[in-house]
């Protein structure tokens, strides 16, 4: 219907920022509503008024402007239209447009009536021709183009990517006050890229568009620059959702990487497998590799809200969780660690020691660390569930370590609680544990050398995604079961070291592996031969058991060997070493004696340890130890001598002693605390010289992860100042260091994934060696225990260092003992090998220097 205003009515609509005002002049107009038709009158490129009726229907929602603004722009579609000068009122909000025939003539299509996401429907009045244009109005196309050519003279720099022209919340730009400008709108998006294109002057620079937070479903008008190479395309945080229109509307675009993160697209269940037409348009999406898209997806960034998704269950409804007896969706386990005190492997860690290991397998899905929680998902493994909530009352156990001498560890508890049923289970794009663990099994058999190789088997590539942790027995159970019909006739060698194992028990299936002859379980976690007792039945030939703790209970080697050899009748080779008839000649290997926590401690003791105690042991080059320390480390010493005829050889050593029983004037305490590295290095350079009897040494790191490490080493060293080496008779103290490290910078290398470590608190002791430690001293030969001095450029240095590396692949030999014999022949690698095999037909290279 159309009606006439009854008396006469003008306003004036102020814009402001130097534009003229609208006057808005109602005399004879018409009031369209309720019509699909607007008769005779031709709405030219006059202004008009639009006044959307809502009566309060929307003041509960909590962006009524939006949903307005949302439905109109879906009822015109793809054409030009821009409200200016919008008004909100309680029962109509009002603006005005001009220059809009096409999207008026959709909505007189429509009745004049545009509908809401909320499905509401919501009438309209146009009155057409209420103001006439002037040079002094605004010009909303105009506007947009002077926006966009400041921006353009603003090209930005993101992550090293120079270049790009950042349209994000286009429409929130200081210039559109007055002014709805929405890229959801074609029509504008099209004005926008269109206006880019013909700036000649600066659109060769552009080298990557950021279109972030617009609203944005159809990209059709990014055709414009297409052909073209591009660094980025920045679309995150739009309303893409078809990937159909996705992959049309980019065609032709091509750039190094695409963004699309919080777009309902990412959350669809055909995502990331919609994205392989854009393979070749991209390289990145996310900042993932796009033909790697399938292995770092996780339902827990897209597609799963574990804020308001599925059931929670915590101590206040424990009764609930039967409902979820049958199924088969995921559930999800939330534990708040605010102070983020627990890394990925020590919560998996406390974890698998908090399940019930006679119940069934427990795979924990996409773990991430977001908001001070930990989070993953779990499916199938109700039993489980059960026995954390019911048994454990939904409370990890988190070990301590004791606080002081004497005490036992202590124990605390982190509580925590379940989402259940926050998704189904989509066999198309999440993970199946039991089928990642096939396809890993087969990509880890050597056919050519008949050798499974598990060695660390949670950290196999495409495991990424799924916590594979063999602690558990029914996991270890499963997948040795999976192997040995996989490879029952074809392996001969199994290794399982540093798996985190407890115990191997009921695998009866690994008799399928009818030539298994040797099988590697160092550095796991069994505690007694018992635990193992089941692989008897294998026949082995070799078994390697060096780093378990079963390890530490025997005292000497003879009694070690008997208890293996009791269990496994028929075995040749033990932790490398090859057994006599005489289990009194087996000398138990060096690793025996280092208790490493973790990979990253091996790494760390490595990459610091070693080289620490080589450079102390000269005075000229104690000076180097000075980039290990900060102005506040500190450092203590002690000296627990005995014996008379050692106190003249260590006053150097008493002089410093902070041992405070031993202090006649307690006012000198302090003194004994060095504090900072120029006093550290001081003292350091008022201590004898000395050598390192790096076979003696033992090491333990009772703690290391990404932030800090605790590290002990003891061992044997000879004095080796001018006074000793004239000395008939060589000089031997024991020795006991304590380390505190702290990473200090990271980021660093080539690679950006390499550290710095600095030392906090160290401590050293100087002690009376035993006669076992005596009777061991330097047992190399003594022309190899004292290879020349000598200093050269970096070139020889590189060069000795490639021979060394070369004498070790060939004879087996650790790299201190390579150096040693490389050293005493001056590198000439002919006479080193020469040497090296006298010494071993003389029996004199012990088993100690072997790898």
């Amino acid at each position: 219907m159309a009606w006439k205003k009854s008396r006469s009515q003008k306003r004036i609509v102020e814009i402001g920022d130097g534009f003229a005002p609208i006057e808005v002049d109602y005399t004879g107009r018409k009031i369209y509503a309720k019509c699909n038709s607007y008769g005779q009158e031709v709405p030219g490129v006059n202004w008009h008024e639009f006044r959307v009726i809502h009566r309060n229907q929307l003041q509960y929602s909590a962006n009524p402007k939006k949903l307005i603004l949302d439905g109109l722009f879906n009822a015109i579609d793809s054409e030009e239209f821009y409200p200016v000068a919008y008004q909100s009122a309680p029962h109509a909000d009002t603006f005005l447009a001009r220059n809009c025939k096409a999207a008026l003539d959709k909505l007189f299509a429509n009745g004049l009536y545009i509908t809401l996401s909320t499905r509401a429907q919501l009438g309209l009045n146009v009155i057409l021709n209420v103001c006439k244009p002037t040079s002094g109005h605004i010009n909303p196309p105009i506007e947009i183009g002077r926006v966009v050519d400041s921006l353009m003279e603003n090209l930005e720099q993101q992550d090293g990517v120079t270049g790009l022209l950042n349209l994000t919340n286009f429409g929130s730009h200081r210039r559109f006050k007055q002014i709805l400008v929405s890229l959801a709108n074609v029509n504008t998006l099209r004005q926008v890229c269109q206006n880019v294109q013909h700036n000649s002057d600066r659109f060769y620079l552009v080298n990557g568009f950021i279109f972030a937070n617009n609203g944005i479903s159809n990209l059709l008008p990014l055709n414009l620059f297409g052909d073209t190479d591009y660094s980025l395309l920045d679309l995150s945080g739009n309303q893409i959702k078809s990937h159909r229109r996705l992959c049309s509307d980019l065609e032709r675009f091509r750039a190094k990487e695409l963004r699309l993160a919080n777009n309902p697209i990412i959350k669809s269940s055909s995502y990331p497998n919609c994205m392989k037409p854009l393979s070749k348009n991209f390289k990145l999406v996310d900042g993932v590799a796009i033909d790697k898209l399938h292995e770092t997806y996780t339902p827990l960034n897209y597609e799963i809200d574990l804020e308001c998704d599925g059931v929670r269950i915590d101590c206040s409804n424990k009764w609930e969780l039967v409902t979820f007896q049958d199924s088969k969706d995921w559930h999800a386990c939330k534990i708040p660690d605010p102070a983020h005190a627990l890394t990925k492997d020590v919560l998996f860690d406390c974890f698998f020691t908090t399940v019930n290991h006679s119940l069934g397998e427990f795979y924990p899905c996409y773990y991430k660390f977001e908001e001070n929680e930990h989070s993953f998902i779990m499916r199938n493994c109700y039993d489980q569930i059960l026995h954390l909530v019911q048994v454990c009352n939904l409370e990890l156990k988190i070990p301590q370590l004791a606080t002081g001498e004497g005490e036992e560890n202590l124990e605390r508890t982190l509580p925590y609680y379940l989402r259940m049923n926050v998704s189904p289970f989509k066999p198309s794009s999440h993970v199946d544990p039991h089928s990642r663990i096939e396809k890993c099994l087969d990509a880890c058999f050597k056919i050519q050398d008949r050798v499974l190789n598990l060695d660390m088997f949670r950290s196999t590539p495409g495991l990424e995604n799924v916590v594979v942790n063999l602690s558990l027995p029914p996991i270890v159970s499963n997948i040795l079961t999976i192997a040995s019909r996989k490879f029952m006739i074809h392996c001969t060698e199994l290794k399982l070291s540093n798996n985190k194992i407890l115990r191997l028990k009921g695998l009866n299936s690994l008799c399928l592996m009818v030539h298994l002859k040797s099988l590697d379980l160092s550095h796991n976690w069994i505690q007694d031969l018992e635990d193992i007792r089941a692989l008897e039945v294998l026949h082995l030939k070799s078994l390697t058991l060096h780093g378990n703790p079963l390890c530490q209970k025997y005292l000497m080697p003879s009694e070690y060997v008997a208890a293996v050899r009791e269990i496994f009748v028929g075995l040749t080779i033990l932790d490398h070493v090859e057994l006599s008839a005489h289990s009194h000649d087996y000398v138990m290997p060096a690793s025996h004696k280092n208790f490493l926590c973790n990979v990253g401690a091996y790494e760390l003791s490595e990459a610091f340890l070693k080289k620490f105690l080589t450079e102390y042991e000269s005075l000229e080059t104690r000076e180097n130890l000075r980039k290990y320390y900060t102005d506040i480390s500190i450092f203590t010493l002690t000296c627990e001598i005995n014996r008379k005829e050692y106190l003249q050889r260590t006053r150097s050593y008493a002089t410093h002693s902070s041992n405070i029983k031993r202090l006649a004037d307690l006012s000198r305490a302090s003194l004994a605390y060095h504090v900072g590295g120029d006093e550290i290095i001081s003292l350091f350079m008022q201590l004898p010289s000395v050598r390192h009897d790096f076979v003696s040494l033992q090491t333990d790191v009772m703690h290391c992860d990404a932030k800090s490490a605790i590290m002990y080493v003891n061992g044997l060293v000879k004095d080796d100042s001018p006074s000793a080496q004239n000395a008939q008779a060589p000089f031997y103290l024991a020795f006991f260091r304590q380390f505190v490290l702290k990473v200090d910078a990271t980021g660093l290398g080539i690679g950006k994934d390499a550290c710095r470590w600095k030392i906090t608190n160290e401590h050293l002791n100087i002690m009376t060696p035993s006669p076992t430690q005596l009777k061991n001293a330097f047992i190399m030969p003594a022309a190899i225990d004292d290879p020349p001095q000598t200093v050269g450029t970096q070139e020889r240095i590189e060069t000795e260092l490639q021979k060394s590396l070369l004498f070790g692949e060939i004879t087996g030999l650790r790299q201190p003992w390579c150096t040693k014999i490389l050293e005493m022949e001056s590198y000439n690698i002919q006479n080193a090998f020469k040497r090296f095999l006298d010494e071993e037909a003389k029996n004199q290279v012990p088993l100690e220097a072997y790898t």
